[in-house]
């Protein structure tokens, strides 16, 4: 059973992944910590947390508040800062067994290039990942996010990752194209409110959770019938058939993200799960699994 898939075919050095399993920035820390969960060399990828040129304290604590259906957070892209990620973490990365993929940040393009140069010579790191944020009402914000994207491409001859905000502007999948970017990831960048109590101030973070699935996937579905970019899907993703609604409507891989929290085991149960249900159906290969349900039409309203 093959369930081998490319993140980045039209790249020189490409992105092979052993299946499309991956742990989302964030989730995995900077791989020793999930580590400690299962064997990493089993999964397809890693997005570390973070790497800025210079340690981020991150936002105050508490930084979880749960509400219904999933959880608020707020990290501030905390980070050690590039030189001790090296000292800390590089050496490991070498000898996982699985493509490493570090999560760019900074405080603009510049940042981010810099650190991306100084990491695409490590051993282990197969490709960076970065974000865009914005809306379609905050074009000056978008156009930084585009312009960052074009310095890390500049920047570096690794495979590039841009995980775009929700909801996705129409016309930023061909916008990330045209700067360089060789895949897109659309995450479940929600934002969300939970009520106050005693007269404090409202508790805002972003929002995860299984609650966040439909609402990710149906915009997924908008941006995969639009897109020629091999496209990552991730929000909501607690089981193996989570993740087979993503594959089938066109993902080429899935991160798992707060299953994380509730079952360190989770990316590997959903794996498990994923294989099982191939064998079941007689698959061959994931490639028959992805985009199938956009090949057979889906019944559904648009």
């Amino acid at each position: 059973m093959d369930l081998s898939v490319e993140l980045a075919p039209s790249q020189k050095l490409g992105l092979p992944l052993r299946n499309p399993i991956m742990i989302a920035s964030g989730f995995g820390g900077y791989s020793v910590e999930l580590a400690k969960a299962g064997d990493l060399s089993r999964l397809g990828a890693l997005v570390t947390g973070p790497v800025s040129r210079r340690a981020w304290p991150g936002a105050a604590q508490p930084r979880l508040r749960e509400v219904p259906g999933g959880y608020l957070a707020r990290t501030g892209k905390q980070n050690p800062g590039l030189r001790s990620v090296l000292r800390d973490h590089a050496r490991a990365w070498a000898n996982l067994g699985l493509p490493i993929i570090v999560r760019l940040a900074g405080a603009d393009g510049y940042e981010q290039a810099s650190v991306a140069a100084r990491l695409e010579s490590v051993a282990g790191v197969a490709g960076f990942e970065m974000s865009i944020a914005g809306s379609e009402d905050d074009e000056e914000r978008l156009a930084l996010g585009l312009e960052a994207v074009e310095a890390v491409r500049e920047a570096t001859v690794l495979p590039l990752i841009v995980s775009l905000p929700f909801p996705v502007a129409a016309s930023l999948p061909r916008q990330c194209a045209e700067a360089g970017a060789d895949a897109l990831c659309l995450t479940s960048s929600l934002l969300g409110t939970a009520p106050s109590s005693e007269g404090r101030a409202a508790w805002q973070g972003q929002f995860f959770g299984p609650a966040v699935l439909p609402l990710v996937l149906r915009e997924f579905e908008r941006v995969a019938a639009s897109s020629d970019l091999p496209l990552i899907g991730r929000g909501g993703i607690h089981t193996s058939e989570d993740a087979l609604a993503f594959l089938r409507m066109g993902a080429q891989a899935v991160q798992i993200d707060s299953a994380v929290l509730r079952q360190p085991t989770a990316p590997w149960d959903i794996l498990a799960g994923l294989e099982q249900w191939m064998a079941q159906e007689g698959a061959r290969g994931i490639a028959e699994v992805i985009g199938s349900a956009r090949r057979q039409g889906n019944p559904s309203d648009r």
